[in-house]
């Protein structure tokens, strides 16, 4: 995110929002050497769930799981395979 390098409040908004999903176990996160909440190096996914929890979205697993539901409850596909899966 180039914006951060010189825009401070962004940088504070960007580093503050990483704390919020490191400390709610949604990201984790590796800081670069001798500059640890200050500028990171990568950030992980740790918990895909709960990062489209936080934004209000039904996951992708959640989405095919009720596409699934639907499509043999509408006879659109056969429930022998669906169960063999």
């Amino acid at each position: 995110m180039p914006e951060i390098d010189h825009d401070v409040e962004a940088k504070e908004n960007f580093l503050a929002a990483v704390e919020e999903l490191v400390a709610a176990g949604i990201l984790s996160v590796r800081w670069r050497r001798h500059r640890e909440g200050d500028v990171v190096e990568a950030l992980y996914l740790r918990d895909p769930d709960a990062l489209y929890a936080a934004l209000g979205l039904r996951s992708p697993v959640e989405t095919g799981s009720a596409m699934q539901v639907l499509a043999v409850e509408q006879e659109v596909i056969d429930v022998t395979v669906v169960t063999k899966a």
